[in-house]
């Protein structure tokens, strides 16, 4: 357990990691599902007077009368049912990594057989490596080999640290792609209310209400996202002025066993209440900001080895 390079390397940690990667997987599926629904159902509202506005055939447009009554209660199934399965498999995401941190970090208390059975957290893992073949490799090599240059206890509140920040930058990533899309939608509508000359009352009825609950979900996602941001970086100023004091030798290995319990307990809590981001999003900038982790976690680590010389 004084090892957690060694510990990340162990079986039943990247058996953990991987499980909860896949049910996190789960409920940004099922977010997507919300979020494709929502979108089609406003952009069908949207297409199908101004089909009726600009000569379409009567015949087809009557064929399509159902088709917004179709995605509207396929929206409500998807906005209940859904956001039910995404906090089913996201809440399930946590227990999951709790263990993996307490298997890695020595952190918490292992999780007991009856909050998840180990046999749903071996088909999670499973489904995983059979879908992702390279997870388990770049899993057990996630941290930076450099911690092992420093003790245990300094190792941790150094990955404490080097992951609250990583939070904090992807939550801020996430946050400016909201905006966009909010901006971009209501672009959207006004220009295609310009181009097809609508007046301000056809404009309300068949551009805006009909995207209604999109840019409703959008509004939601954005500013429940700003406390997750809010959050996050309250930890991560925390974890950072525990991380300088143990640089300058103020806390001995019990205070900083408490201070980094401390942390992860609070960060087990924010775990909770946090919003999943979509895997393509976290695709596009994973690499780097991956890489800035291990850049950012070696040189932390270098200055409490200068400080040791």
């Amino acid at each position: 357990m004084q090892s957690i390079i060694q510990n990340q390397k162990k079986p039943q940690a990247i058996e953990a990691g991987l499980a909860f990667r896949q049910a996190y997987d789960y409920s940004k599926n099922y977010k997507a599902i919300l979020w494709v629904t929502t979108f089609v159902l406003a952009t069908v509202q949207l297409a199908i007077p101004l089909m009726g506005k600009y000569g379409f055939d009567a015949e087809v447009l009557k064929n399509l009368e159902m088709l917004p009554v179709i995605f509207l209660a396929l929206y409500v199934l998807c906005s209940s049912f859904g956001k039910a399965k995404m906090k089913y498999w996201h809440d399930k995401g946590c227990k999951i990594q709790n263990l993996h941190d307490y298997l890695a970090l020595g952190v918490g208390t292992r999780i007991k057989d009856f909050e998840i059975f180990p046999s749903e957290i071996k088909r999670l893992y499973k489904i995983r490596v059979n879908s992702h073949p390279t997870d388990a490799a770049d899993f057990a090599n996630w941290w930076d080999g450099n911690l092992d240059k420093v003790s245990f206890q300094e190792a941790r509140i150094t990955c404490a640290y080097s992951t609250f920040s990583w939070e904090v930058e992807l939550r801020k990533n996430y946050q400016t792609f909201l905006q966009g899309i909010f901006f971009l939608v209501i672009a959207a509508i006004l220009i295609a209310s310009y181009y097809y000359q609508s007046s301000i009352k056809e404009i309300l009825l068949f551009a805006i209400v009909p995207f209604i609950p999109f840019i409703s979900l959008v509004l939601e996602e954005i500013f429940d996202n700003k406390s997750c941001i809010n959050v996050a970086d309250s930890i991560r100023t925390d974890s950072c002025n525990v991380w300088y004091n143990v640089h300058d030798n103020k806390l001995n290995d019990v205070e900083i066993n408490e201070k980094v319990e401390d942390l992860m307990n609070r960060w087990r809590i924010y775990r909770l209440t946090t919003l999943p981001i979509f895997e393509w999003l976290y695709k596009i900038t994973q690499k780097r900001m991956n890489m800035e982790m291990v850049t950012n976690t070696s040189a932390l680590v270098e200055q409490l080895k200068a400080r040791n010389n």
